[in-house]
């Protein structure tokens, strides 16, 4: 697609997610299996793009059977894991699409099992909490665990439409691995498992290795892992480098440059008054976009390979950046998360001086982005 008909865009390279799908693979025992996570639109790089792209994929996870329902109605056929909440109401649809749903207690499960459509068997995932403290069987000590283990002890039999093809649970805290946490956690789930099986309750899928972990935590892959953040390019700690490729370039172009003298101001409230003469360009994005207000005056983007500052505070479409000194002219592009010139952008660059996490800063681009594929991967 011809880039410069947009207004701005995020170019996602497919083939770096099918990159980092492969160091992911890499570093797996032969057998194990891969559940890529793609919901929040494939962590706002297009979620059928991506899962169409990871094809090697044994299954996919959404937050939500809608997130799910469209996978299927672009003619995904992989299995996938609802990894929330989803209404009982909604139960004929979970079996119609072919989805599996998380089941995170007893009386959840139950509700699920009455409104199976009569002769039909869903299948579910077992979602233990062993510290998480968000959904799940409660599990945060050995005491606890005991008690889980006789509740689904009990309950497997009385929802016998309900198939338990798979267990798992969430750690807090993998991408550091000098903390005890993960192993904690790790220990209360085979806990778990163990007094399981001696009830002779056993599942095919047993998956914990969120992305932190299929880094540092081989000996916790189990049957099957769950790269989420890592298939985008990034690890859960920016500071870390496992040969990822950031997969996402975000640019929007330059409107507009103004001239300004000494003690004009810039946008609402006029927080930013020029103290000398300067130029300065407005550029097609804003808070309506995803770029979070709090980068106003705060974070920079690129411009012909130079850092342009944010000037004043960010507008819901356009945001305001200085460019004095910088060869530009309306119609150039600024890149706010890619390469420009030497210099580079990325994710985590913006969520530092946002305050907040690359995983936010992906997820917020908006919907009227467009996202364009330059390289559909091979």
């Amino acid at each position: 697609m011809e880039r410069s008909r947009y207004r701005t865009y995020a170019a996602v390279d497919l083939s770096a997610v099918q990159h980092n799908f492969h160091t992911v693979k890499s570093r797996l025992q032969e057998g194990c299996k891969i559940m890529s996570v793609v919901k929040a639109d494939g962590y706002g790089h297009g979620s059928f793009e991506v899962a169409n792209a990871l094809k090697e994929s044994d299954y996919f996870a959404v937050a939500c059977l809608d997130e799910g329902m469209k996978l299927r109605e672009k003619g995904i056929e992989t299995p996938i894991l609802i990894l929330g909440y989803t209404s009982p109401r909604e139960t004929e649809k979970l079996v119609r699409w072919n989805m599996t749903q998380c089941i995170f207690d007893a009386d959840y499960a139950r509700e699920i099992h009455s409104a199976l459509p009569v002769g039909t068997v869903l299948k579910v995932h077992l979602k233990i909490d062993t510290g998480m403290s968000r959904l799940g069987f409660y599990a945060h000590d050995e005491k606890a665990v005991a008690e889980t283990a006789e509740k689904i002890a009990d309950l497997i039999p009385q929802t016998p439409n309900l198939h338990y093809e798979g267990v798992f649970t969430h750690f807090t805290s993998s991408e550091d691995a000098d903390l005890p946490h993960t192993e904690e956690q790790f220990s209360l789930f085979m806990s778990l498992l163990s007094l399981l099986k001696e009830k002779n309750i056993t599942f095919p899928l047993r998956h914990c290795a969120n992305s932190g972990a299929i880094f540092n935590y081989p000996e916790m892959h189990l049957d099957m892992v769950r790269p989420g953040i890592v298939l985008y390019g990034y690890f859960p700690d920016p500071d870390k480098d496992f040969g990822l490729k950031p997969a996402l370039e975000l640019e929007a172009h330059i409107a507009q440059i103004h001239h300004l003298e000494a003690g004009d101001a810039i946008s609402y409230n006029r927080t930013f008054r020029a103290e000398k003469p300067m130029d300065v360009a407005t550029v097609c994005i804003g808070y309506g976009d995803g770029l979070h207000r709090a980068l106003s005056g705060e974070a920079y983007l690129l411009v012909n390979g130079k850092k342009a500052k944010i000037l004043g505070r960010i507008c819901m479409d356009q945001c305001i950046v200085d460019v004095t000194g910088i060869e530009t002219k309306a119609g150039d592009v600024a890149t706010l998360i890619g390469k420009s010139g030497d210099l580079t952008l990325t994710a985590a660059d913006l969520a530092a001086c946002a305050g907040t996490i690359h995983y936010e800063i992906l997820c917020s681009i908006g919907k009227r982005i467009p996202r364009i594929y330059p390289n559909k991967g091979n």
